[in-house]
């Protein structure tokens, strides 16, 4: 099993994290249908500026991540968040994969 987190970053709370978009909310929809039952114990930790969001979740096997990561439709979708947060200056980390 491997843990995957990701931090982002924004610069005030008037712009709204990707993943609460339409577009985030579709890709959200999508990942869940398609790979949920492959991912336990999300976690989702909001700074208390609210400046700050860091999310985990647990993946059965990095093959199983692997296979999310080269779907053409997760593909798409994490270059709209990429492009999404640079128009809207919010930094994210590059993931990071634990084995557990």
């Amino acid at each position: 099993m491997i843990r995957v987190s990701i931090v982002f970053t924004r610069q005030n709370k008037n712009t709204t994290w990707w993943y609460h978009t339409p577009a985030g909310a579709d890709y959200s929809a999508y990942r869940l249908a398609t790979y949920g039952s492959k991912i336990s114990d999300p976690i989702n930790e909001v700074s208390p500026d609210e400046l700050t969001w860091r999310y985990s979740v647990n993946w059965t096997n990095q093959a199983d991540y692997n296979a999310m990561m080269a779907d053409s439709i997760i593909v798409a979708s994490m270059n709209a968040r990429n492009t999404y947060n640079s128009q809207n200056s919010i930094v994210s980390s590059v993931p990071q994969i634990q084995s557990i």
